[in-house]
Protein backbone atom coordinates (compact mmCIF):
# COMPACT_ATOMS: atom_id res chain seq x y z
CA UNK A 1 0.00 0.00 0.00
CA UNK A 2 2.89 2.53 0.84
CA UNK A 3 4.80 1.95 -2.30
CA UNK A 4 1.42 2.45 -4.07
CA UNK A 5 1.22 6.08 -2.45
CA UNK A 6 4.16 7.09 -2.80
CA UNK A 7 3.98 6.26 -6.88
CA UNK A 8 0.83 7.78 -7.07
CA UNK A 9 2.54 10.91 -4.94
CA UNK A 10 5.42 10.45 -7.75
CA UNK A 11 3.53 10.53 -10.82
CA UNK A 12 1.30 13.26 -9.34
CA UNK A 13 4.27 15.61 -8.86
CA UNK A 14 5.51 14.81 -12.34
CA UNK A 15 2.19 15.65 -14.06
CA UNK A 16 2.38 18.98 -12.49
CA UNK A 17 6.07 19.20 -13.26
CA UNK A 18 4.90 18.20 -16.85
CA UNK A 19 2.89 21.21 -16.86
CA UNK A 20 4.74 23.65 -15.77
CA UNK A 21 7.33 22.97 -18.50
CA UNK A 22 5.18 22.06 -21.12
CA UNK A 23 2.35 24.52 -21.03
CA UNK A 24 -0.69 23.73 -23.43
CA UNK A 25 -0.98 26.02 -25.90
CA UNK A 26 -4.36 28.34 -26.89
CA UNK A 27 -6.06 27.21 -29.88
CA UNK A 28 -4.56 29.04 -32.81
CA UNK A 29 -7.20 30.98 -34.86
CA UNK A 30 -7.57 30.49 -38.46
CA UNK A 31 -6.10 33.72 -40.14
CA UNK A 32 -8.50 33.61 -43.32
CA UNK A 33 -11.07 34.45 -41.21
CA UNK A 34 -12.04 37.09 -38.65
CA UNK A 35 -14.96 38.36 -36.85
CA UNK A 36 -15.90 42.21 -37.01
CA UNK A 37 -17.55 43.77 -34.69
CA UNK A 38 -20.51 46.83 -35.91
CA UNK A 39 -20.78 49.77 -33.35
CA UNK A 40 -22.96 52.51 -33.54
CA UNK A 41 -22.42 56.04 -33.88
CA UNK A 42 -25.84 57.35 -33.88
CA UNK A 43 -29.10 56.10 -32.97
CA UNK A 44 -30.33 55.74 -36.27
CA UNK A 45 -27.22 54.08 -37.77
CA UNK A 46 -27.74 51.08 -39.63
CA UNK A 47 -26.09 47.95 -39.95
CA UNK A 48 -26.36 47.14 -43.18
CA UNK A 49 -24.95 50.44 -44.62
CA UNK A 50 -21.86 49.11 -42.56
CA UNK A 51 -22.17 45.86 -44.69
CA UNK A 52 -22.22 47.65 -47.85
CA UNK A 53 -19.25 49.97 -47.14
CA UNK A 54 -17.67 46.49 -45.83
CA UNK A 55 -18.52 45.10 -49.40
CA UNK A 56 -16.98 48.01 -51.15
CA UNK A 57 -13.92 47.91 -49.06
CA UNK A 58 -12.91 44.76 -50.32
CA UNK A 59 -14.11 45.13 -53.86
CA UNK A 60 -11.71 48.30 -54.07
CA UNK A 61 -9.23 45.59 -52.86
CA UNK A 62 -9.73 43.15 -56.19
CA UNK A 63 -12.45 40.74 -54.26
CA UNK A 64 -14.73 38.93 -56.79
CA UNK A 65 -17.19 38.11 -54.63
CA UNK A 66 -18.91 41.06 -52.66
CA UNK A 67 -22.74 40.17 -51.59
CA UNK A 68 -23.47 38.15 -49.07
CA UNK A 69 -24.18 34.88 -51.22
CA UNK A 70 -21.26 34.77 -53.45
CA UNK A 71 -19.01 35.73 -50.28
CA UNK A 72 -20.55 33.55 -47.48
CA UNK A 73 -20.11 36.51 -45.07
CA UNK A 74 -22.30 35.76 -41.90
CA UNK A 75 -24.05 38.12 -39.80
CA UNK A 76 -25.32 37.44 -36.14
CA UNK A 77 -26.17 40.44 -34.39
CA UNK A 78 -23.17 43.14 -34.30
CA UNK A 79 -20.83 40.70 -35.21
CA UNK A 80 -19.66 39.99 -39.05
CA UNK A 81 -18.15 36.78 -40.05
CA UNK A 82 -15.50 37.20 -42.80
CA UNK A 83 -13.79 34.25 -45.00
CA UNK A 84 -11.40 35.83 -47.28
CA UNK A 85 -11.28 32.37 -49.16
CA UNK A 86 -14.87 33.03 -50.08
CA UNK A 87 -14.09 36.26 -51.74
CA UNK A 88 -12.64 35.75 -54.68
CA UNK A 89 -9.25 37.31 -53.88
CA UNK A 90 -6.23 36.56 -55.71
CA UNK A 91 -3.15 34.22 -53.91
CA UNK A 92 -1.24 37.56 -53.63
CA UNK A 93 -4.17 39.28 -51.80
CA UNK A 94 -4.97 36.11 -49.79
CA UNK A 95 -1.65 36.13 -48.79
CA UNK A 96 -0.99 39.46 -47.58
CA UNK A 97 -4.62 39.62 -45.95
CA UNK A 98 -3.84 36.57 -44.10
CA UNK A 99 -0.57 38.41 -42.83
CA UNK A 100 -2.41 41.42 -41.58
CA UNK A 101 -5.29 39.29 -39.55
CA UNK A 102 -2.44 37.66 -37.33
CA UNK A 103 -1.33 41.16 -36.59
CA UNK A 104 -5.11 41.60 -35.89
CA UNK A 105 -5.80 37.84 -33.73
CA UNK A 106 -2.79 38.85 -31.68
CA UNK A 107 -3.74 42.10 -30.56
CA UNK A 108 -5.44 42.55 -27.05
CA UNK A 109 -8.77 44.15 -28.75
CA UNK A 110 -9.27 40.65 -30.36
CA UNK A 111 -7.94 38.77 -27.56
CA UNK A 112 -10.38 40.34 -25.10
CA UNK A 113 -13.72 40.52 -27.69
CA UNK A 114 -12.96 37.77 -30.31
CA UNK A 115 -13.95 40.63 -32.51
CA UNK A 116 -12.27 43.85 -34.14
CA UNK A 117 -14.19 47.17 -35.03
CA UNK A 118 -15.11 46.90 -38.24
CA UNK A 119 -14.49 50.74 -38.58
CA UNK A 120 -10.61 49.86 -38.01
CA UNK A 121 -11.00 47.01 -40.14
CA UNK A 122 -11.86 49.00 -43.35
CA UNK A 123 -8.93 51.79 -42.04
CA UNK A 124 -6.41 49.44 -41.96
CA UNK A 125 -7.42 48.01 -45.33
CA UNK A 126 -7.30 50.85 -47.66
CA UNK A 127 -6.38 53.63 -44.57
CA UNK A 128 -2.44 52.03 -44.32
CA UNK A 129 -1.29 52.77 -48.24
CA UNK A 130 1.02 49.73 -47.35
CA UNK A 131 -1.49 47.39 -46.40
CA UNK A 132 -3.26 48.90 -49.36
CA UNK A 133 -0.84 48.52 -52.22
CA UNK A 134 0.47 44.76 -50.67
CA UNK A 135 -3.03 43.40 -51.03
CA UNK A 136 -3.61 45.10 -54.79
CA UNK A 137 -0.23 43.69 -55.81
CA UNK A 138 1.31 47.04 -56.54
CA UNK A 139 4.84 46.49 -57.36
CA UNK A 140 7.68 48.71 -56.22
CA UNK A 141 8.79 50.44 -58.72
CA UNK A 142 7.09 52.26 -62.07
CA UNK A 143 9.06 50.20 -64.17
CA UNK A 144 7.44 47.31 -63.13
CA UNK A 145 3.65 48.66 -62.61
CA UNK A 146 3.86 49.50 -66.22
CA UNK A 147 5.60 46.60 -67.63
CA UNK A 148 2.47 44.49 -69.20
CA UNK A 149 1.18 47.13 -70.51
CA UNK A 150 1.85 49.15 -74.22
CA UNK A 151 0.85 52.76 -74.52
CA UNK A 152 -1.27 54.44 -77.19
CA UNK A 153 0.63 57.17 -79.32
CA UNK A 154 -1.26 59.80 -78.49
CA UNK A 155 -1.06 61.31 -75.10
CA UNK A 156 -2.82 64.55 -72.96
CA UNK A 157 -1.48 67.35 -71.65
CA UNK A 158 -3.46 69.18 -68.68
CA UNK A 159 -2.33 72.96 -67.93
CA UNK A 160 -4.78 73.58 -65.02
CA UNK A 161 -5.89 70.67 -62.90
CA UNK A 162 -7.85 70.51 -60.13
CA UNK A 163 -6.11 68.91 -57.64
CA UNK A 164 -2.59 69.69 -58.53
CA UNK A 165 -0.67 73.34 -59.56
CA UNK A 166 1.70 71.83 -61.98
CA UNK A 167 1.14 70.25 -65.24
CA UNK A 168 0.55 66.74 -65.74
CA UNK A 169 0.46 64.76 -68.91
CA UNK A 170 -1.84 61.61 -69.21
CA UNK A 171 -1.31 58.49 -70.92
CA UNK A 172 -2.97 55.61 -71.51
CA UNK A 173 -2.94 51.93 -72.53
CA UNK A 174 -5.50 50.41 -75.13
CA UNK A 175 -8.55 49.76 -73.29
CA UNK A 176 -8.70 45.91 -73.71
CA UNK A 177 -12.36 44.21 -71.63
CA UNK A 178 -11.39 44.77 -67.96
CA UNK A 179 -7.36 45.85 -68.47
CA UNK A 180 -6.47 49.19 -68.74
CA UNK A 181 -3.49 51.33 -67.29
CA UNK A 182 -3.61 55.57 -67.51
CA UNK A 183 -0.38 56.63 -66.16
CA UNK A 184 -0.08 61.03 -64.76
CA UNK A 185 3.02 62.31 -64.78
CA UNK A 186 3.27 65.23 -62.57
CA UNK A 187 5.53 68.16 -64.34
CA UNK A 188 7.14 71.24 -62.65
CA UNK A 189 5.36 74.21 -64.89
CA UNK A 190 8.24 76.41 -64.89
CA UNK A 191 11.08 73.71 -64.76
CA UNK A 192 10.09 70.80 -66.75
CA UNK A 193 11.44 68.23 -64.56
CA UNK A 194 9.35 65.29 -63.48
CA UNK A 195 8.04 65.90 -60.07
CA UNK A 196 5.83 62.40 -59.57
CA UNK A 197 3.52 59.56 -61.53
CA UNK A 198 0.88 58.03 -60.30
CA UNK A 199 -1.51 55.24 -62.26
CA UNK A 200 -4.63 53.96 -62.26
CA UNK A 201 -4.89 50.13 -63.61
CA UNK A 202 -8.38 48.24 -63.73
CA UNK A 203 -8.88 45.11 -62.24
CA UNK A 204 -10.47 42.02 -63.19
CA UNK A 205 -13.54 43.00 -60.32
CA UNK A 206 -14.35 45.82 -62.39
CA UNK A 207 -12.34 48.50 -59.83
CA UNK A 208 -9.35 50.41 -60.32
CA UNK A 209 -6.67 49.94 -58.29
CA UNK A 210 -4.56 53.88 -57.67
CA UNK A 211 -0.41 54.01 -57.07
CA UNK A 212 1.63 56.71 -56.62
CA UNK A 213 5.27 57.05 -57.57
CA UNK A 214 8.31 59.45 -56.42
CA UNK A 215 10.26 61.24 -59.22
CA UNK A 216 12.56 57.75 -58.84
CA UNK A 217 9.96 56.30 -59.94
CA UNK A 218 9.99 54.16 -56.26
CA UNK A 219 6.29 53.53 -54.89
CA UNK A 220 5.38 55.92 -52.08
CA UNK A 221 2.32 56.24 -49.46
CA UNK A 222 0.81 59.20 -50.63
CA UNK A 223 1.33 62.30 -53.08
CA UNK A 224 4.09 65.34 -52.07
CA UNK A 225 1.64 67.80 -50.61
CA UNK A 226 3.89 70.64 -52.14
CA UNK A 227 2.62 71.12 -55.07
CA UNK A 228 -0.43 67.63 -55.59
CA UNK A 229 -3.69 67.36 -53.71
CA UNK A 230 -3.64 63.61 -54.47
CA UNK A 231 -3.17 62.52 -51.28
CA UNK A 232 -3.06 58.89 -50.71
CA UNK A 233 -4.72 55.87 -52.70
CA UNK A 234 -7.94 55.89 -50.34
CA UNK A 235 -8.39 59.66 -51.70
CA UNK A 236 -8.10 58.50 -55.25
CA UNK A 237 -11.10 55.70 -54.46
CA UNK A 238 -13.43 58.49 -53.01
CA UNK A 239 -12.77 61.40 -56.13
CA UNK A 240 -13.09 58.69 -58.78
CA UNK A 241 -15.63 56.92 -57.22
CA UNK A 242 -14.93 53.48 -59.39
CA UNK A 243 -15.28 55.54 -63.14
CA UNK A 244 -12.45 57.49 -65.39
CA UNK A 245 -13.13 61.30 -64.55
CA UNK A 246 -13.58 63.55 -67.24
CA UNK A 247 -12.20 67.08 -67.35
CA UNK A 248 -13.79 69.42 -64.62
CA UNK A 249 -12.00 72.58 -66.18
CA UNK A 250 -10.84 73.48 -69.79
CA UNK A 251 -7.15 72.90 -70.58
CA UNK A 252 -5.43 74.77 -73.03
CA UNK A 253 -4.11 73.17 -76.19
CA UNK A 254 -0.44 72.52 -77.20
CA UNK A 255 1.32 71.16 -80.10
CA UNK A 256 2.00 67.63 -80.34
CA UNK A 257 -0.56 67.05 -77.27
CA UNK A 258 -4.07 65.83 -77.83
CA UNK A 259 -6.23 69.11 -77.55
CA UNK A 260 -8.62 69.44 -74.75
CA UNK A 261 -11.49 68.04 -76.90
CA UNK A 262 -10.01 64.87 -77.92
CA UNK A 263 -8.90 64.13 -74.39
CA UNK A 264 -11.88 64.78 -73.09
CA UNK A 265 -13.85 63.24 -75.72
CA UNK A 266 -10.86 60.06 -75.12
CA UNK A 267 -11.45 59.87 -71.46
CA UNK A 268 -15.52 59.82 -71.96
CA UNK A 269 -15.50 57.16 -74.80
CA UNK A 270 -13.51 54.72 -71.97
CA UNK A 271 -15.55 56.20 -69.58
CA UNK A 272 -18.97 54.54 -71.04
CA UNK A 273 -17.15 51.44 -72.44
CA UNK A 274 -15.90 50.69 -68.69
CA UNK A 275 -19.96 51.75 -67.29
CA UNK A 276 -21.15 49.18 -70.06
CA UNK A 277 -18.54 46.65 -69.24
CA UNK A 278 -19.17 46.78 -65.44
CA UNK A 279 -23.28 46.42 -65.91
CA UNK A 280 -22.34 42.56 -67.07
CA UNK A 281 -20.17 41.69 -64.22
CA UNK A 282 -21.89 39.47 -60.91
CA UNK A 283 -21.19 38.65 -57.42
CA UNK A 284 -19.62 41.47 -57.07
CA UNK A 285 -20.84 45.52 -55.91
CA UNK A 286 -23.54 47.02 -58.34
CA UNK A 287 -21.62 49.76 -60.00
CA UNK A 288 -25.37 51.47 -61.04
CA UNK A 289 -25.45 52.18 -57.39
CA UNK A 290 -21.89 53.48 -57.34
CA UNK A 291 -22.75 56.22 -54.52
CA UNK A 292 -22.75 52.86 -52.22
CA UNK A 293 -19.21 53.69 -51.72
CA UNK A 294 -20.19 56.53 -49.75
CA UNK A 295 -20.88 53.93 -47.03
CA UNK A 296 -17.26 52.56 -46.93
CA UNK A 297 -15.83 56.35 -46.38
CA UNK A 298 -18.69 56.71 -43.41
CA UNK A 299 -17.23 53.41 -41.89
CA UNK A 300 -13.35 55.03 -41.53
CA UNK A 301 -15.01 58.14 -41.07
CA UNK A 302 -16.61 57.59 -37.84
CA UNK A 303 -14.02 55.20 -36.82
CA UNK A 304 -11.25 58.03 -37.25
CA UNK A 305 -13.50 60.46 -35.15
CA UNK A 306 -15.64 58.51 -32.66
CA UNK A 307 -18.73 59.84 -30.85
CA UNK A 308 -19.46 59.07 -27.29
CA UNK A 309 -21.90 56.99 -28.16
CA UNK A 310 -19.45 55.02 -30.53
CA UNK A 311 -17.22 54.67 -28.31
CA UNK A 312 -19.86 53.77 -24.99
CA UNK A 313 -20.40 50.82 -27.45
CA UNK A 314 -17.07 49.84 -28.05
CA UNK A 315 -15.79 50.29 -24.58
CA UNK A 316 -18.81 48.69 -23.02
CA UNK A 317 -19.79 51.73 -20.47
CA UNK A 318 -22.41 54.40 -20.76
CA UNK A 319 -21.95 57.67 -22.80
CA UNK A 320 -21.40 59.46 -19.20
CA UNK A 321 -18.34 57.85 -18.15
CA UNK A 322 -16.69 58.19 -21.83
CA UNK A 323 -17.57 61.88 -21.68
CA UNK A 324 -16.26 62.04 -18.41
CA UNK A 325 -12.86 60.03 -19.18
CA UNK A 326 -12.44 62.17 -21.82
CA UNK A 327 -13.10 65.57 -20.89
CA UNK A 328 -9.98 67.01 -21.72
CA UNK A 329 -10.28 65.86 -25.42
CA UNK A 330 -11.60 68.17 -27.92
CA UNK A 331 -14.36 66.88 -29.86
CA UNK A 332 -15.08 68.07 -33.95
CA UNK A 333 -17.92 67.81 -36.48
CA UNK A 334 -16.95 66.65 -39.63
CA UNK A 335 -17.72 69.21 -42.97
CA UNK A 336 -18.14 67.19 -45.28
CA UNK A 337 -21.28 64.94 -43.49
CA UNK A 338 -22.53 67.26 -41.40
CA UNK A 339 -24.73 64.79 -40.09
CA UNK A 340 -22.69 62.88 -37.94
CA UNK A 341 -22.31 63.55 -34.41
CA UNK A 342 -19.50 65.40 -32.75
CA UNK A 343 -16.65 63.17 -32.39
CA UNK A 344 -12.64 62.75 -30.94
CA UNK A 345 -9.31 62.56 -32.72
CA UNK A 346 -8.90 58.35 -32.57
CA UNK A 347 -5.27 58.66 -32.63
CA UNK A 348 -5.69 60.69 -29.47
CA UNK A 349 -7.86 58.51 -27.27
CA UNK A 350 -6.72 54.61 -27.67
CA UNK A 351 -4.98 54.98 -24.13
CA UNK A 352 -8.65 55.65 -22.81
CA UNK A 353 -9.36 52.68 -24.56
CA UNK A 354 -10.03 49.28 -21.80
CA UNK A 355 -8.33 47.47 -24.67
CA UNK A 356 -5.75 48.34 -27.07
CA UNK A 357 -6.63 47.90 -30.94
CA UNK A 358 -3.69 48.15 -33.50
CA UNK A 359 -3.06 51.86 -34.65
CA UNK A 360 -4.17 53.14 -37.39
CA UNK A 361 -2.30 55.87 -39.63
CA UNK A 362 -2.90 59.16 -39.05
CA UNK A 363 -5.04 59.75 -42.04
CA UNK A 364 -6.76 57.36 -44.32
CA UNK A 365 -7.03 59.96 -47.30
CA UNK A 366 -4.13 62.51 -46.80
CA UNK A 367 -0.47 62.32 -46.26
CA UNK A 368 0.26 61.09 -42.79
CA UNK A 369 3.15 61.28 -40.15
CA UNK A 370 2.35 58.06 -38.69
CA UNK A 371 1.95 55.44 -41.51
CA UNK A 372 1.29 51.56 -40.33
CA UNK A 373 2.75 48.32 -41.78
CA UNK A 374 1.71 45.40 -40.18
CA UNK A 375 1.89 43.21 -43.24
CA UNK A 376 5.77 43.57 -43.85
Amino acid sequence: MRVTIISFLAFFILSIISCIHDPISPIEQNPEEINLQWNASYASEKKEDALTGLFWCLSHLGAQNTNTTSSRIEVAGTIIHLHIGYLGFSHQAKASLTQLHRSILQSPEYIQNNTVDIGRYITLLIGASAHYYHITGIPENLAQQLAPYSFAPETGLVNNSSISDNHRTIQFSTQHGLKQLFLSTEIDSITGDTLEFETMELMGNGQYKYAIFDANRQRIPSADKGGVNAGKPAKCMWCHESNINPLFQIQNDYTGYLTFQQLQDTLVHFRNELGHTQSFLQNGVDFSKNQQHTQMELQYLMFKQPSSVRLANEWNINVNEVEQLLANQATFTNPEFAFLPAGYIRNNIEMYAPFQGLITSDNVREHSITEVNYID
